[in-house]
């Protein structure tokens, strides 16, 4: 398998984690209300991780293409 195809490959199994577990948070408030909030705010730590982390390798490997893609395919949808 060429190294294009193990990143590809990878994200995809990263994506199947994401959503499996946003449709476990989804089921997790929906039978704990009261833990709406925090639930919010475990995604939200994660996602700004996840962005700043990113900057910093981005920032390290001095390629701003790749994360200037991905914070707009984020904030955008494109």
């Amino acid at each position: 398998m060429e190294e294009k195809e193990v990143i590809e490959e990878k994200l995809k199994e990263a994506y199947s984690i994401l959503i499996n577990n946003l449709d476990e948070s989804f089921q997790y408030i929906s039978s704990h209300p009261d833990e709406k909030k925090e639930t919010i705010k475990i995604w939200s730590n994660f996602i700004r991780q996840f962005m700043r982390d990113a900057i910093k390798l981005s920032e390290k490997n001095n390629e701003k293409d790749l994360i200037k893609t991905v914070t707009k395919a984020i904030m955008f949808g494109r």
